[in-house]
């Protein structure tokens, strides 16, 4: 690590700062009391300096703003310092974990490679036994099926589940005394279910009998009752359609009767309504020439009145005319002198604004070199880049 401090006539703010840590070592820096040497140095030194300036005066006030700036920005170099650190340390746990990772996967891989004939033996053992418990609940489940439906399964069916049962020649191994037992409650209980179903099945065979009888009966009956029914209808309809023709023929005979009347009644009325029309025409036409004559005088009055309206509204438009043009020459000649006006002020006002930011910038450039000790050159330079609005948060009160 490099102390570069700058020996200056007092009042001086020349600040002794951390710019190289090449010999640095960040874990010992950054580790408890790893920094105490270095800032313990650094604030004795910056006290001492702190203590020469006089307060009172504007040259130790901007002095000890210079000071304190550069207290500050001994602290930059610092953090880049401790965030690498902390990058360097986020990089060697993600290489710890990884390599963590890795020999969890290769020991579990191991693990299983070394059981996988333990596990497979297992699993075959296990597939065994349950293919057995399987094959003895479905017996089970055959006989418990059957007694709760045999009526619907019907004895064929059931016949052929015992028979099957019969002819098992699974292999049960140790499974074998209690598969026979199984097999045994699951046979009474199935021969049970088949009694019932064939006494439910010869049952339904004589009321099927019986019922088909009944169905021949009923049929022949319907066809006598239909044949009645036949009869009787015919002679309704024959007695109705005897009925329709005579009520037929006199709907028939009224409708031309009532033709006649309406066609008599129609020829009164046209013969009226033609006397009528007549009438109303001559009493038309003798109206019509009345309204005639009156709309032909309203006409004359009317031409009369818009010719001496037409004249007065040509001697206004000429006076207008005359008085518009007399007031648009004041206008254009007042406008030209206002606008000669603004222009001469707002050259004054731009005049006056420039010298007004100069002034402003003028300071603002002398303080900047006096608190911080840069170039004319230099504190111009950061001065303009403020008026432009190029550094953000920051703005000069003019």
């Amino acid at each position: 690590m490099r102390i570069d401090a700058t020996a200056a006539p007092a009042p001086s703010t020349e600040l002794a700062v951390i710019t190289d840590f090449s010999g640095i070592v960040p874990v010992d820096f950054f580790k408890k009391g790893g920094a105490d040497d270095i800032l313990t140095k650094l604030e004795v030194e910056v006290r001492a300096q702190a203590a020469k300036l006089d307060i009172s005066t504007e040259t130790g006030r901007k002095a000890i703003t210079s000071l304190a700036y550069k207290v500050a920005r001994s602290k930059k170099p610092l953090e880049d310092l401790r965030k690498g650190l902390t990058e360097d340390i986020r990089k060697l746990k993600e290489a710890i974990d990884a390599e963590g990772r890795a020999a969890d996967e290769r020991l579990e891989n191991l693990q299983k490679e070394v059981r996988k004939p333990l596990t497979d033996w297992e699993n075959a053992e296990k597939a065994r036994l349950a293919e057995h418990e399987a094959a003895l609940s479905e017996i089970s489940g055959a006989a418990t099926f059957t007694a709760d439906n045999w009526q619907r399964l019907g004895s064929e069916c059931i016949r052929d589940r015992i028979a099957e049962i019969k002819r098992d020649d699974r292999k049960w191994e140790e499974f074998a005394v209690r598969a026979e037992g199984v097999k045994a409650i699951a046979l009474r209980s199935m021969d049970t279910s088949l009694g019932l179903a064939e006494r439910a099945e010869e049952q339904a065979a004589e009321q099927e009998r019986l019922a088909a009888e009944a169905r021949e009966r009923a049929i022949k009956e319907r066809e006598e009752a239909a044949a009645r029914a036949a009869t009787a209808e015919a002679e309704r309809k024959a007695t109705e359609q005897a009925r329709l023709a005579r009520e037929a023929a006199e709907a028939e005979q009224r409708r031309i009767e009532n033709e006649r009347i309406e066609a008599e009644a129609r020829a009164k009325q046209a013969e009226a309504q033609r006397i009528a029309a007549e009438e109303k025409a001559a009493r038309d036409l003798v109206e019509a020439e009345s309204r005639r004559k009156q709309q032909v005088e309203q006409a004359e009055k009317m031409l009369i009145a818009e010719q001496q309206a037409a004249a007065r509204r040509a001697q206004q438009a000429e006076a207008d005319a005359k008085h518009a043009q007399e007031q648009s020459v004041e206008a254009e000649r007042k406008r030209v002198a206002d606008e000669a006006e603004r222009v001469r002020l707002e050259t004054e006002k731009r005049e006056k604004n420039k010298k007004h930011r100069t002034a402003i910038e003028s300071a603002a450039i002398d303080a900047v070199e006096s608190i911080t000790l840069m170039s004319p050159e230099d504190a111009t330079a950061v001065i303009r880049a403020i008026s432009e609005g190029l550094i953000p948060n920051v703005t000069i009160n003019y």
